[in-house]
């Protein structure tokens, strides 16, 4: 561990109760699936008062290191291949939102009661966190922040029914901070996660948590293209079952509808070059291997354009929300070569294997400019011929 991660190394130093884990004759790989990782939140959530929110803070920060730490060692270890590790990782990502808005949920209610709708018979208002990025498409890595966008069902003008009675637009409001608080605030346990919020509708300008109404409405007839390609990689996470499954069906409706794919094209070369100019690290001797030509986010643009292209006709590339899935979509729909389509599924996996491997050993996003040159001709070909966004701004590099 020491000679492979300085940073696990380091979690070693400063928290010595993770040698249990090496300690443990089974070995680090016992309890890595879903079930087992829940089994143990509760067990280390269990005894602890429901009123001691610094204990159940430190709890849920425990159970999250360990897990994390112990599935890196699984990773060192070679038990678990990449995208089970990214699937573990992102259970434990909705594992944790879960409890935090569990928390988060009893503690407004102690305050204010449960919100009402103001329709019908008083039912209950719901809410519910979708997931973007990496969380969505089920590719966290160990450092991933989470893109989260929070929504509620009431259309009325609901309130809630504790002594103090509020709004219940107020209410989620205020739910919403306290659970970003939550995930957010350190303890000597350190911090859950980093939140970034920037993907709701009107971004750092919109309201904390949307209407599911209003969020139907500001996608269909405000939101730029980006914010679509974004809705690809989205996934409800927590909360609400019921409000989780009509966002999955506004989505998948949302992905299908018929787009201009002349203005669609351009509007994703405008954006993937915008991208470039701003996070792209390559220099003449080092290849940014998420944002440099060819690298994962040229394949993920790809994927991007064709099923937001291509999804009113072939309604199944709506299905996933990651990556490897949505390839195979296009391949089953015949929108590439069936070789090419698998080639870009295996360019992606061995990109994406060399990034989590240089995160994993705390190193940088670069590599040698000579390496994965035929992968990243492939991803460059491909979104060329799909989106005739320019080979290269060097043409040297290939």
């Amino acid at each position: 561990i020491c000679r492979n991660s300085p940073d696990l190394a380091m979690q070693l130093s400063v928290s010595p109760v993770l040698l249990d884990t090496l300690a443990d004759p089974r070995g680090s790989s016992v309890a890595l699936d879903r079930e087992g990782l829940s089994g143990r939140l509760n067990l280390q959530l269990e005894g602890i008062d429901a009123e001691d929110e610094e204990g159940q803070l430190i709890a849920l920060r425990e159970f999250r290191k360990a897990a994390i730490f112990d599935i890196a060692v699984a990773d060192l270890e070679r038990q678990l291949p990449l995208m089970k590790i990214s699937d573990r990782l992102t259970d434990i990502a909705e594992l944790v939102l879960g409890a935090a808005l569990k928390m988060a949920t009893a503690q407004m209610h102690t305050r204010f009661g449960t919100p009402r709708s103001a329709q019908g018979n008083g039912e209950i208002a719901h809410f519910a966190v979708v997931g973007y990025g990496k969380l969505g498409g089920i590719e966290l890595g160990y450092g991933s922040d989470l893109d989260l966008v929070f929504l509620f069902d009431d259309d009325g003008d609901g309130v809630t029914d504790g002594k103090k009675s509020i709004d219940n637009s107020l209410y989620f409001a205020k739910l919403s901070r306290r659970l970003i608080q939550i995930l957010t605030v350190p303890t000597r346990a350190g911090t859950l996660y980093e939140v970034d919020m920037r993907l709701r509708p009107s971004g750092r300008s919109g309201l904390l948590v949307s209407r599911l109404s209003a969020f139907a409405s500001y996608q269909r007839e405000q939101a730029w293209t980006w914010e679509h390609q974004a809705l690809i990689r989205a996934r409800a996470v927590a909360g609400d079952v019921s409000l989780k499954n009509k966002f999955e069906v506004l989505r998948r409706a949302l992905l299908e509808e018929s787009r201009d794919q002349e203005k669609l094209a351009i509007d994703v070369r405008e954006m993937r070059g915008k991208m470039k100019a701003e996070l792209d690290k390559s220099t003449p001797s080092q290849f940014d291997l998420k944002h440099g030509h060819g690298g994962l986010v040229d394949c993920e643009f790809l994927v991007q354009y064709l099923v937001l292209a291509h999804s009113a006709k072939v309604p199944d590339l709506a299905v996933y929300s990651d990556n490897v899935r949505q390839l195979e979509a296009i391949e089953a729909a015949q929108l590439l070569p069936t070789d090419a389509a698998k080639a870009l599924r295996a360019a992606y996996v061995a990109l994406r294997q060399t990034l989590h491997a240089q995160s994993l050993a705390g190193q940088s996003v670069l590599v040698d400019q000579s390496e994965f040159m035929p992968e990243r001709e492939l991803i460059l070909t491909q979104l060329t011929r799909h989106t005739l966004t320019p080979l290269s701004a060097d043409p040297d590099i290939l």
